[in-house]
């Protein structure tokens, strides 16, 4: 049965051209950690894309309030893209290490990824202390 151009295409995309290559279980276990690292990174970035989506909704209030929630929002958001692009290359870099055998810790990712969850944490409690003192 002849395959269409894009099941083709769809195959390519997701699944190895060399289905079975691999044969070494530890190296197999190796990936799949990978694969968890990365999905945890997503998940951490979508729970932080809905902090952020949530600030922004709930600043419907007066005008200094509501560009409050707006930029607590966006910075939020933007952590989050951020994190999301970043895990991805990690991800990547981290299969072409596994396969040379030479894997190093994503040490700046995990860095930067806390420097922006904290700056974000401080931004919260700004926003928060001005619109108790309010």
């Amino acid at each position: 049965m002849a395959q269409t151009a894009m099941t083709r295409l769809l195959r390519r995309l997701l699944f190895d051209d060399e289905p079975g290559k691999i044969s070494d279980q530890a190296l197999i276990r190796t990936h799949l950690a990978n694969e968890r690292t990365f999905l945890a990174w997503l998940r951490s970035a979508v729970v932080l894309l809905g902090v952020g989506l949530g600030a922004i909704a709930l600043g419907t209030g007066d005008t200094r309030s509501a560009a409050l929630a707006f930029a607590l929002g966006g910075i939020t958001v933007v952590t989050a893209i951020v994190m999301v692009l970043w895990a991805y290359a990690s991800f990547y870099n981290t299969i072409v290490d596994i396969e040379k055998q030479s894997y190093s810790p994503p040490r700046r990712l995990v860095t930067v990824a806390s420097l922006l969850i904290i700056i974000a944490g401080v931004v919260v409690l700004a926003v928060l202390l001005v619109e108790m003192l309010d």
